[in-house]
């Protein structure tokens, strides 16, 4: 009989699986109130799925941590100042909750895959990313359809620079049924690292260059440059030893990881350098306003955090309590021309990263990163250091703290971890098994 700990995930799980990979895509977000949206309702709609579906795979000491992680940013946000916006706050803290529970979801079925099973799911994905975006470069028809698709699913945040595309690209970036061009190379570089990590396939590494240049020359958005960044330090941070326990072999593996992570990080600095040279020199030179919003000028207010708010921050989703504030730190700072538009306090934050500081201050933001540490160590991550730097490494392309997409990839991380370290481990297993059912006194 089989039990609930030995079932496999049957095609329906794949499928909500694939929805939820569809709803981090997208993000699309209604108002359950004319105040407080619900987002990533694909995603939703697919993490309760995949939890009613499995209840008897939620584990009591998985609930209880997720339940001190949850009650602590609770108690964060009475510690923060002004109460004028608690209920702003306590918005936030809907949304957090919904987003960690809806990852969990996630975690309970995709942990329960085989590695190459789970990789060819992120492989599907790219694909799709690949195959639209070329559809929608050289297929006029299909642009207008993905145009006329998100100015119905968007209600806000529509991406509308195409000459900024023009000029810094040399071309109109696709969207793809997205609210912007970022959103879809944001999820490219996040699901071909997650393929490569969970692939056993030998020939992955130039599998993954040529996907990824396939990418730079379909999407051209920069954010593809994570993943070349990432994948080296990850599989390092995740290479369980040997089961036979072999130090030469080991020791010869990780040099391989280490001579991959080298130049994996050297065609990202050619590429850094040569295909993004236009959009470097605007950074160099201070006159890229949307690296600033998404990389400086979220470290500049979350380190004046550290100064007038260090104990907890602005509160859970409370840019707007810091008034002008945000304006008069970028006023501050040479490279800031007042000439940029700030039409909202919560549009000119654009990092997650950075938001758990300015959110949590410094005091707060330490104790989180201890209780979710926590909670990923009750989940049976083995490498606590491998969810963290993904986390943070893409937190630099993504803001929307709160926001399903933003867990994702801490638990996606967290399911990497697990799934890597869990190969050894079952063939140690095997291999005691079949010693233990060898005759006494057969040839060994």
């Amino acid at each position: 009989m089989t039990t609930a700990s030995t079932r496999q995930p049957d095609a329906t799980d794949t499928c909500l699986l694939f929805g939820f990979l569809i709803g981090v895509y997208m993000e699309v977000a209604v108002q359950l109130t004319a105040s407080i949206p619900v987002p990533n309702i694909i995603a939703a709609f697919a993490g309760i799925a995949l939890l009613c579906r499995h209840p008897d795979w939620i584990e009591e000491k998985h609930v209880i941590a997720l339940a001190v992680v949850i009650l602590l940013f609770l108690v964060s946000i009475f510690c923060a100042a002004d109460y004028g916006f608690l209920k702003k706050r306590f918005t936030g803290l809907l949304q957090l909750s919904y987003s960690l529970v809806l990852s969990y979801g996630f975690f309970i079925t995709a942990v329960r895959y085989e590695r190459d099973r789970l990789a060819r799911l992120f492989f599907g994905f790219c694909i799709f990313i690949l195959v639209g975006t070329t559809l929608e470069n050289y297929v006029p028809a299909f642009r207008a359809f993905s145009d006329f698709a998100r100015s119905h699913l968007y209600d806000f945040g529509l991406y509308i620079s195409d000459a900024r595309d023009e000029l810094l690209y040399g071309r109109v970036r696709p969207k793809l049924f997205t609210s912007e061009p970022s959103a879809v190379t944001f999820c490219f570089a996040l699901y071909s690292m997650a393929w490569y990590l969970l692939s056993k396939w030998k020939w992955k590494l130039p599998a993954f260059l040529l996907m990824t240049a396939m990418g730079y020359f379909m999407m051209r958005g920069p954010t593809l440059l994570l993943g070349l960044v990432l994948v080296g330090p990850a599989e390092l941070l995740s290479t369980a030893p040997k089961a036979d326990g072999a130090h030469k072999s080991q020791v010869t593996k990780l040099a391989a990881v280490g001579g991959v992570t080298v130049l994996l990080l050297g065609v990202a600095a050619w590429a850094a350098t040569s295909l993004y040279a236009t959009r470097l020199n605007d950074i160099m030179t201070g006159s890229d306003p949307s690296f600033f919003y998404r990389e400086i000028g979220p470290a500049l207010v979350a380190f004046d955090i550290f100064k007038t708010h260090p104990i907890a921050g602005a509160g859970l989703t409370g840019e707007e309590s810091l008034g002008g504030r945000i304006l008069s730190v970028f006023l501050a700072f040479p490279g800031f021309e007042p000439k940029w538009p700030i039409e909202a306090n919560s549009h000119v934050l654009n990092n997650y990263f950075w938001l758990h500081w300015v959110y949590l201050g410094l005091v707060w933001g330490i104790v989180m990163l201890i209780a979710i540490s926590f909670y990923l160590r009750q989940l049976g991550t083995p490498s606590i250091a491998l969810c963290w730097i993904v986390w943070a490494v893409f937190g630099q392309a993504s803001g929307a703290y709160v926001s399903p997409k933003t867990w994702a990839v801490l638990t996606l991380a967290c399911i990497i971890s697990i799934l890597r370290a869990r190969e050894p481990i079952v063939r140690a297993e095997a291999s005691e098994a079949a010693r233990a059912a060898r005759p006494t006194g057969a040839y060994a």
